[in-house]
């Protein structure tokens, strides 16, 4: 799972000093392995054991190109709070990389039916662990920090097919697409408007709903009804395609994905019509 992890760091992350923040202490031989040249600046365990308890931050000096935070933010007490100090240390273009269990993995399910809860069986969540976030928790997460472009991964753990008809035959609903992903990860940016043109067009708050919604259609997060609000938008700000096209070029991970999604459900021809 752990090189799963680093490959999706990797991509497009050419970053050359990384603060390093987890629990289990997996991933720091994984970026000096991968990551050779790249200056790291780790957590120690007593400075982990901190952040935990209280949520506090050591003596940090200094920006960085990448947070990368492995499991913390289900530990600390304000999860919000923490990844907004936090990121005080990070460039203004750098990516904060962080790492959730998935609460909807089919290995929790096992462990409440079953009335046992051990780390050494879910492999994924401590019983006391203080928060537990679903997908849209996560995302709701890093849109109340003001991080507009989050690109989502996930390290996939497929479920017994054994295990599944149990749960049917209990009339459980099941979403195998959730019920497969054991762990998510997470790459965020706060949105980078490259022209003073993409600036003077429309309003802050504005545009800010624009970067929400496209990035929610490029990581396939209810999709239909993310454009659906999309085009509403558009229609009520008298937003034109040429201007979104241009906005998800300067902003996006993946531009030509969002711009499909867009053609294909019509939004050209209805945005410039």
């Amino acid at each position: 799972a752990n090189s799963e992890i680093m490959n999706f760091i990797r991509q497009g992350i050419e970053k050359k000093r990384i603060l390093l923040c987890e629990v289990d202490g997996d991933i720091l031989p994984l970026l000096q392995q991968f990551l050779p040249t790249a200056e790291l600046c780790v957590f120690s365990p007593a400075e982990q054991l901190a952040c935990r308890q209280t949520g506090e931050l050591p003596v940090l000096s200094g920006q960085f190109d990448c947070i990368l935070i492995g499991r913390m933010l289900e530990e600390v007490p304000h999860p919000e709070d923490f990844v907004y100090r936090i990121c005080s240390f990070l460039q203004e273009a750098g990516n904060l990389v962080f790492v959730l269990g998935n609460m909807q993995n089919w290995r929790i399910w096992q462990a409440m039916i079953g009335k046992s809860w051990y780390r050494a069986q879910t492999g994924i969540f401590d019983e006391d662990m203080r928060h537990r976030f679903t997908l849209s928790d996560a995302c709701a997460l890093c849109e109340r920090c003001h991080f507009g472009w989050a690109q989502v991964d996930s390290v996939l753990d497929k479920a017994p097919k054994e295990f599944l008809r149990v749960l049917r035959s209990h009339s459980f609903e099941i979403r195998e697409n959730e019920f497969d992903v054991g762990l998510w990860v997470f790459s965020v940016q706060r949105y980078d408007e490259r022209t003073t043109w993409l600036r003077q067009q429309y309003t802050a708050e504005i545009r800010h709903a624009i970067s929400r919604l496209l990035c929610r259609i490029e990581n396939d997060i209810e999709r239909a009804g993310n454009i659906e609000q999309l085009y509403m938008l558009c229609v009520q700000y008298e937003i034109p395609f040429a201007y979104l096209k241009a906005f998800v070029e300067n902003t996006a991970f993946e531009p030509g994905k969002v711009l499909k999604a867009l053609s294909e459900a019509g939004m050209e021809a209805e945005t410039n019509g």
